[in-house]
């Protein structure tokens, strides 16, 4: 989805004071002595901050709709007329239903922090209504591809932005087209979620250890709360010593900023860190291009699951292992969706190819874990 005003989140720092400071004082670390009210303080970093975005975009239809709102107390804001409003204006806006349960709940978490004195599980509620009856905005089914055909769209994109092929300069489109085909390639082999995949950073998520890159995320970066570590896919070892040694730094020198470059893996075409929602619609843009439908992040996770699912259901507990399910009933929808999607039938003319470019990366167990 596009950034509009419409959808935009209002960051903490231009929060109404008394929400910023409640919040501030409701995630500081605390003693397990410190029994105090609404204390997020527990909570995984990337639960808070997923959180605090939702409440940040209900903040900002409230000032869209009338900016003299923020200067209400928070409880006041929160009318059971408003949140109907909001719901309202969330359907019109043809937000997906998980979507809308997910805003719906973070206000219900922020207020609860921020008005701990105030019983806030009626919101609670409705955001589970609104989860339980949710129906798929897209047929999934019409989003996936075979994964085959996925990672050689990725490297086709790798190889066309070669620099001296196709008037392609290293900087310029080449590098970009690089970058993209390098994203799309690593996403097919190894399904980080979005937040995760913007966060790598050389030394820090991605590290050289005996010759070989290996990716490690810290549990409380992830959404399972485990840690993930894994060696970078083999498949694209080449792909990445190109990618660091020629495209990157061209993709840094394009707009130089002041202080220290950016660490970050992915770089933007302007000459920074790719942020998650940048990464969203480049990897859109592109599938949309080559498959005539957009393969959003997220569905890069179904396709893998399915994938395996499909062609070596009996590695039960690998599907968990790349998607970080705690348990396997998330991860038992996969083999029903390889069967009622026709997996097999679709993938039989590439099953040789994927087990080959697969086997390597992201099959072998000990290639991939979740640490608890």
């Amino acid at each position: 989805m596009r950034q509009t005003p419409a959808n935009r989140s209002i960051p903490l720092w231009h929060w109404p004071t008394v929400d910023r400071e409640r919040w501030l004082g409701a995630i500081q670390p605390s003693s397990i002595f410190d029994l105090k009210e609404g204390d997020l303080s527990q909570l995984a970093p990337i639960t808070i901050e997923g959180i605090a975005h939702g409440y940040g975009q209900w903040l900002n239809w409230l000032h869209q709709e009338e900016p003299s709102l923020l200067l209400l107390r928070p409880a006041d804001r929160a009318t059971i007329e408003r949140l109907r409003a909001y719901h309202s204006a969330m359907i019109g806006r043809g937000l997906a239903d998980y979507t809308m349960a997910s805003r719906i709940r973070s206000i219900a978490g922020a207020l609860g922090a921020i008005e701990p004195g105030h019983d806030w599980s009626i919101i609670q509620l409705a955001a589970d209504r609104v989860h339980r009856e949710a129906k798929p905005k897209k047929a999934i089914g019409k989003i996936l591809q075979p994964a085959a055909d996925v990672l050689d769209f990725g490297f086709s994109l790798m190889e066309s932005a070669i620099p001296g092929m196709n008037d392609l300069d290293a900087g310029g489109y080449g590098s970009l087209r690089f970058r993209d085909g390098l994203l799309i390639a690593f996403l097919i082999l190894c399904p980080l979620r979005r937040r995760n995949l913007a966060s790598l950073a050389l030394g820090k998520g991605l590290e050289k250890q005996g010759g070989h890159w290996q990716i490690r995320i810290p549990g409380e970066e992830t959404k399972s709360g485990r840690e993930i570590y894994c060696r970078w896919p083999s498949l694209l070892d080449e792909a990445l010593d190109e990618y660091l040694a020629v495209h990157r730094p061209a993709l840094l020198a394009r707009y130089p900023v002041r202080g220290p470059a950016t660490e970050a893996l992915w770089i933007s075409r302007l000459g920074g860190k790719m942020t998650s929602h940048a990464i969203y619609e480049t990897v859109c843009r592109r599938t949309e291009v080559e498959f005539g439908t957009a393969i959003y992040p997220h569905a890069f996770r179904h396709i893998a699951a399915t994938t395996i699912a499909t062609l070596a259901p009996e590695q039960t507990d690998l599907i968990m292992t790349i998607l970080g399910h705690v348990s396997m009933r998330s991860s038992y929808k996969y083999y029903n969706k390889a069967r009622t999607l026709g997996a097999a039938e679709r993938m039989n003319g590439t099953r040789a190819k994927v087990r080959r470019a697969l086997q390597n990366t992201w099959w072998p167990e000990q290639n991939l874990r979740s640490s608890g």
